[in-house]
């Protein structure tokens, strides 16, 4: 018989934006934008968990966890993030993995995430 548990992945994201922002705004902007794509409904299947205790308000990098199926469609709710509070902004998703450990080594081993932000070094209109 197979079993019922649900898959989980975990997301490493980074915030790309002028703004030094904590968790709470952060963890805002991310329910509302997976509430308005994928509905409550969805975000309920979808098993979605933004971990606060793995916020870094140094590189504005985080973890969230997921439904398997729901990866994609999660990618996808925060590419539709443009703007924090009034500033522009970009959630870039940097790596997806089945284990909390493997996700919490990455964010631990990258220290330059900022090396990737791609919202510096140009104007968004």
């Amino acid at each position: 018989m197979p079993s019922l548990r649900e898959r989980k992945r975990y997301m490493v994201f980074q915030i790309d934006t002028m703004n030094q922002l904590d968790f709470k705004p952060i963890s805002k902007i991310l329910w509302d934008s997976s509430l308005d794509f994928l509905g409550s409904l969805g975000v309920a299947e979808a098993g979605l968990w933004i971990l606060p205790i793995d916020w870094d308000n140094n590189l504005q990098s985080g973890i969230l966890k997921v439904n398997n199926q729901y990866v994609d469609k999660l990618r996808v709710s925060l590419s539709l993030i443009n703007e924090i509070n009034g500033a522009p902004a970009r959630v870039n998703t940097l790596l997806t993995t089945g284990t909390l450990k493997k996700a919490r080594k990455f964010t631990k081993e990258t220290t330059n995430f900022k090396s990737l932000s791609l919202l510096k070094n140009y104007e968004v209109l």
